[in-house]
């Protein structure tokens, strides 16, 4: 009677699915150091979530003031995932006006390789895979090239992102 049933597994993106903000010292990292400090990113990069580095930041003032001035220089990045189409929307910083830049990734296909899912996909004639991982509370995204662009890009770097809050949803 019940050997017709339909076995869905659920998408390798389930855990990614929603709308991420990319922290701003994950990106620019030569400009993060020169406004940071190094010891401050490397700090940074250990904290395990937003809400921690935001602790670590108003712990003290002056790194609070280089902070605010980082984010100014960078700018707002977003990023949705949903199980067809990864969305980048990036924002220019500072009072900079325009339109925000908007790219869709469509997903062609998902693998799975350890804790790494690849979303193989297209940026208008280049194929491309963007390679996503979990870490502790942040979405680590960098890309990876195919073929020919394998062989001449270096590795892309890392950008991370927390879930954006409910308010920002």
């Amino acid at each position: 009677m019940f050997g017709n049933v339909l076995n869905v597994t659920p998408s390798p993106l389930t855990p990614f699915l929603g709308k991420w903000v990319r922290d701003d010292t994950s990106v620019g990292r030569k400009v993060a150091k020169r406004v940071l400090g190094e010891e401050a990113l490397r700090t940074f990069r250990t904290c395990k979530s937003i809400d921690e580095l935001r602790e670590y930041v108003d712990s003290d003032p002056m790194l609070a003031d280089r902070y605010q001035r980082h984010l100014k220089l960078t700018g707002r990045s977003y990023l949705f995932v949903s199980v067809k189409a990864i969305i980048s929307e990036s924002a220019l910083p500072g009072n900079f006006t325009g339109a925000n830049h908007l790219k869709t990734y469509p997903v062609l296909s998902l693998t799975k390789e350890g804790r790494n899912v690849v979303v193989r996909t297209v940026d208008g004639e280049r194929s491309l895979g963007l390679v996503l991982r979990a870490k502790h509370d942040w979405l680590l995204v960098s890309e990876r090239y195919f073929g020919k662009a394998g062989e001449l890009f270096p590795r892309s770097p890392v950008h991370r992102y927390y879930r954006a809050p409910a308010l920002e949803t």
